[in-house]
């Protein structure tokens, strides 16, 4: 039980930092449009522009600040972080994704040890496959990138568990090229 809340809060912890990283690009925006960079301001701001500008950098600062204490403390309680995305399946195996990783969970309907199954993990491929009975549970290329030597392999009874950290902080739409691409509420 514990190591699921451990889980469940460096998902949180992942999903601050990848916030602080989009709050920072929308800072230096912001900065960027305060002092003429990008382009002028409309004439709709008026003579109160600097002021206006000035408060919108110094409420974004403070956002990044609350975010960046949230990720180090992340005191949150995992239910209450609605923007982490719920477990996809598909038949035999099912997956959930943080920004940094992600989980794939396959069901180990052979029993197998660790010594009959055989897994390989490239940095665009993967494969994951009875040596007993040669059944491949899992192959495919990747969506992206990931860091495949740091890829962890736990059989845990009837499921057969890897966590693969993402090369790219980014969301994925899809774990293996051919499968759909998830929809929004997913």
């Amino acid at each position: 039980m514990a190591a699921s809340q451990d889980d469940d809060e460096s998902a949180i912890v992942d999903e601050a930092i990848r916030l602080c990283v989009v709050t920072d690009d929308l800072l230096r925006i912001v900065k960027e449009r305060a002092v003429g960079l990008l382009h002028p301001w409309d004439d709709s701001l008026g003579a109160d522009a600097p002021e206006k500008v000035m408060e919108d950098i110094i409420e974004t600062n403070n956002f990044i600040s609350l975010m960046r204490d949230f990720a180090e403390n992340h005191t949150v309680p995992f239910s209450e972080a609605p923007w982490l995305q719920e477990k996809v399946s598909y038949g035999h195996y099912s997956w959930v994704q943080t920004v940094s990783k992600f989980d794939v969970e396959i069901q180990n309907d052979e029993n197998l040890t660790s010594s009959q199954l055989f897994v390989k993990v490239a940095p665009r491929n993967i494969l994951v496959q009875s040596r007993v009975t040669q059944k491949i549970y899992l192959e495919g290329s990747l969506f992206q990138k990931c860091e495949a030597a740091e890829t962890t392999c736990v059989i845990d009874g009837s499921k057969i568990k890897l966590c693969i950290k993402k090369a790219i902080i980014s969301w994925w739409d899809r774990l293996i090229v051919s499968e759909p691409k998830l929809k929004a509420n997913n």
